[in-house]
């Protein structure tokens, strides 16, 4: 279950440490978000949104934000992974399979 976390801010500075991806959106207002190790910072006005983390997140700003735990983000990356993983292992078994042709016959 996921649930929405709506922060109000008025020209201030928040720090969230956010220990898996969160999707965002500024409902009103601009906010100006600092995600450590990204290169770029994010600036979302009214009704833009974003996904951050996992991470230290520095946001600044005036309005609403509203927050979304993005659970298992991790696992269907993984899901996808393996369903990749997967599909290549059976097309490279369909390969041995046209190339290997098997004869039985029987000794009189």
């Amino acid at each position: 279950m996921t649930q929405d976390v709506r922060l109000i801010l008025k020209s201030e500075l928040m720090r969230l440490d956010a220990h898996e991806r969160w999707s965002m959106v500024c409902e009103t207002g601009e906010m100006w978000i600092t995600v450590n190790g990204q290169a770029r910072d994010i600036i979302l006005k009214a009704q833009e949104s974003a996904i951050v983390g996992p991470g230290n997140v520095l946001v600044e700003g005036h309005g609403s934000l509203r927050l979304r735990a993005q659970p298992g983000w991790l696992y269907r990356q993984a899901a996808r992974l393996v369903g990749a993983l997967w599909g290549l292992i059976r097309r490279q078994r369909e390969r041995r399979a046209q190339h290997v042709h098997i004869s039985i016959t029987r000794k009189a």
